[in-house]
This record gives C-alpha cells, structure tokens and sequence, in this order.
C-alpha cells in the first residue's frame, strides 16, 4: 500500500493558487488572430468565409499567413447573406457581442457544425461544439496576451515560442493617460506576424483571476442596462445574458455621437472601422457607426452605472431639443 509522501506545509511565500480555467480540449496561444491562423493551416483549410463586419486585424493577419478570404454580409438577425460552402471551405461566424446564440445555431443547421468555427472573442463564457471555437481573455479580464482555440483535433504546440517578451505596462501603470499610451504600444507588439503561444504571466494571471466573480459581475450589469434600454434598443436578443462582452445599444434615429460620450467620461470602442475595399450594407453601416457599446466589464457596479445611465438619459433628451 502506498501512501502521500507529499507533507504539508505552512507559512513562507504565498504562491499562485493555479486555479483551472481552461478546458481540457483548449490550446493556448498569445492572440486569437494566431491560434486561428495556425489551426487553419494545421488542417491544411485553404479558403475561409468570413464577414464583411468583422475585425480587419485578424483577417490581415490570416491573409499573411496563406489563407484565401471569401467575404460575406449580414442581414439584421446577423445571419450571413450569399454563402456558397464548398466542401473544402470552413465558415467563420462570431458570437457577435455576445448576443448572438440564437444566430449560432441557426449557422450550424444551414452549414453544419463541423464546418464553423465560432468566433467568440465577445463571448468569453459561451459553449459552443463545431469545428472550433475562439476566445479572447484580453477583452474580459486584465491580462497582457492569451487566447484560446477549443477543437477536437490535437495541436502540436511543444515547439512554439512562447511570447514570455510580453509589454504590460499598461496593466500596473495608475494614470490613465499614459496607461492608454502603454497600451497602444502594447497593441503594436501583436502586428508581429509570428505565432506564439501565450506568456507564462498571462497563465499564471489567469488561474489565480476568480472568473466565476467576474461573469456575474458582469452578467448583473448587463441585465440591468437591457431592463432600462430594451425598449428603445434596436437589437433583439435574449433577455438574459451571461457572455457579453459589452452591452450594444442601437438607438436609430437618437443618434449619439462617440465624441459626446467621449467628452462626458464615457469612452466606447468601435466595432470595426470599415474598410475602403469592401461594401457594407444599411445595417452594418449603422452597426459600424452608430452601435453604442456601453461598458459592463467587473469594475462597476449598479452605483457606478447609474451614472453613466444619467448622463446618456440627459444626452439622449438632448438630441430632441
């Protein structure tokens, strides 16, 4: 009979706690422009449809590595427009802004599961089975690089560099203005077209982030913007969400400009400048141009976005005077 040589022991350092996180089919890489050029060209797929509205920094990114683009549009359900599958072509299709169940499945039925890889960079906490799935940690939680592919298929990453050169200055630095300026030089590491696996900081980072706290945090603000702006939103979804990356309000003809949100404190990216080669259809202009993606992330509570919730009522009163 053997027994656990192993003692236990007390005081000294606290070590990381190395929490799991990750799902025993994912393999980690230090962007999700990389794990999914390399799954690609793992599989020898030579053709990839992909949308129109989408990030143009993945499909560069995929374009330098070999891989032949075939763009599609979107319809007002996100669903895509004029898709010829051939039967050696895969189809990209987000989870867009975490929202998008619904869309997802009805993709799977029309081109069949094994050949859709789910992009679910706004969609940290969705449970898809496909070809693949995507997932971004640096959108949800405060990490310098990491990303995740989940297949079936089994990579061969022992080899690959990892990105242990990684900036994160941006994470320790307190003032927001030269925060902002770390990370933009940051950002510019990741246009290194090299593949890399993701640092040994973002692991280490990731197993000891209580992600469990985090999703209902933000869960919680979501579904207390969607109570207050359901009515007035022009996207339809699901009225409880637990993946969002963001909560996307579409007002129509109460149109807020980003500099006057911008000017009151409320700082909302864009999804995705548009690109001069590529037509753009009614909705994924408006989504492009006047899609307002409110901020949900685990720093605030309902106090906090109560604020926020003040300033846009007075400004979305503002555009009828």
């Amino acid at each position: 009979m053997f027994t656990n040589t192993v003692k236990k022991t007390f005081g000294g350092f606290i070590a990381p706690e190395n929490q799991k996180y990750l799902e025993n089919n994912a393999f980690e890489f230090t962007t999700l422009r990389a794990a999914l050029a390399y799954f690609l060209n793992f599989l020898n797929i030579k053709t990839l449809h992909v949308p129109v509205y989408y990030c143009h920094e993945v499909t560069e990114f995929l374009l330098s590595h070999g891989i032949e683009l075939k763009f599609y549009n979107i319809d007002e359900k996100f669903l895509p427009l004029k898709v010829n599958l051939n039967p050696s072509e895969k189809l990209l299709y987000p989870d867009y802004f975490g929202i998008n169940q619904r869309g997802v499945e009805i993709v799977f039925a029309t081109f069949g599961s094994n050949n859709v890889i789910v992009d679910c960079a706004q969609a940290f906490w969705a449970d898809y089975s496909c070809l693949a799935v995507l997932k971004s940690y640096r959108k949800f939680t405060p990490v310098p690089d990491g990303a995740s592919i989940i297949t079936n298929f089994e990579l061969k990453l022992d080899s690959m560099e990892r990105n242990d050169a990684v900036k994160f200055d941006h994470l320790l630095d307190p003032i927001k203005e030269s925060a902002h300026k770390h990370f933009l030089t940051a950002e510019h590491e990741f246009l290194d077209p090299k593949i890399k696996k993701i640092s040994k900081i973002s692991k280490m980072l990731m197993s000891n982030l209580d992600l469990r706290n985090i999703k209902k945090s933000r869960s919680k603000n979501f579904n207390h913007l969607n109570n207050l702006f359901k009515v007035k939103n022009l996207l339809k979804f699901k009225s409880k969400q637990d993946s969002a990356l963001n909560y996307p309000l579409l007002l129509g003809d109460r149109f807020l400009s980003k500099k006057q949100l911008h000017d009151s404190g409320i700082f909302v990216p864009t999804y995705w400048p548009k690109r001069k080669d590529l037509f753009y259809n009614k909705f994924e202009q408006a989504l492009t141009d006047n899609c307002l993606f409110l901020p949900i992330d685990q720093r605030y509570n309902l106090q906090d976005l109560q604020k926020m919730i003040i300033e846009l009522t007075r400004m979305m009163g503002d555009t009828h005077e």
